[in-house]
């Protein structure tokens, strides 16, 4: 039985340990951990969120609950409505993104919004400016 727990995400740690939701390296970009407060106060899950971001299960519900999952697998869920539309290379076609999370443990992460049973965003052209 775990003692210590994190106080940000709340997972079991031994005594000592530091959570990885804390942890940041110089290859990982620091990974935040996003509380359902978090999203009401930005008012927009994405100005709240950027993939890669540990998110609180509470949204991940809120998201499933909200519509039908475009895509939901042990582990994985794709909102029910797209975000936007991209161009996939693969299909040389433009096809729908849904905000996607992969559970890793016993937390959540934020991929973005991903090509349906994605788990990484499309690359976005970038714009030239005249």
């Amino acid at each position: 039985m775990h003692n210590y727990f994190c106080d940000q995400c709340g997972s079991a740690l031994d005594p000592g340990e530091i959570c990885e939701c804390k942890r940041t390296t110089e290859a990982q970009p620091e990974k935040r951990f996003v509380t359902y407060a978090d999203w009401e106060a930005a008012g927009d899950f994405n100005k709240a969120a950027k993939p890669g971001d540990y998110v609180e299960e509470r949204i991940v519900d809120e998201m499933r609950d909200c519509l039908p999952p475009a895509s939901m697998k042990a582990g994985y869920l794709q909102v029910g409505e797209p975000y936007s539309h991209e161009y996939d290379p693969r299909s040389n076609r433009w096809s729908p993104t849904f905000g996607t999370f992969v559970k890793s443990g016993p937390r959540w992460i934020y991929c973005g919004n991903c090509f349906l049973n994605d788990t990484t965003e499309p690359p976005r052209p970038e714009r030239k400016e005249k």
